[in-house]
């Protein structure tokens, strides 16, 4: 079994049930940028919270293996998958090659549009637990 990827942050802001946790950029997501950062290098995450906190607090925020595993499906996976449905269904709907390739690569382009999405409205949970 994989070790439930956890890291450590500092509570910055709440807002209702949520706070944002700024964490500390790891060597993996130097050269991503996708995440919003904070002036002192770290990101920025808006997590609900589960656990009584205030501002100022040390967190530690885990993620369970099989919500890293089902991401990494949905992530690097899925668009393979789509590549080669999108193939198969050129190779019934064309009879040249390049259109074939074409439609596959346009199918696995849509399934990228749709891990966007899936991105958007699908929030593992996360457990946050305060440090003392």
């Amino acid at each position: 079994m994989l070790s439930e990827p956890e890291t450590i942050g500092r509570v910055v802001r709440i807002d209702g049930e949520f706070a944002e946790v700024a964490i500390p950029r790891s060597e993996r997501c130097k050269s991503c940028g996708i995440c919003p950062f904070s002036g002192n290098d770290s990101v920025l995450l808006r997590i609900q919270m589960n656990a009584p906190v205030k501002v100022g607090d040390r967190v530690k925020i885990r993620t369970e293996d099989r919500y890293v595993i089902l991401s990494a499906f949905i992530l690097y996976i899925f668009p393979i998958i789509a590549l080669l449905v999108g193939y198969l269904v050129g190779n019934l709907i064309f009879s040249s090659e390049i259109f074939k390739v074409i439609f596959g690569f346009l199918s696995m382009g849509l399934s990228f549009w749709v891990n966007r999405i899936i991105d958007k409205k699908v929030k593992f949970p996360q457990i946050v637990e305060p440090i003392e």
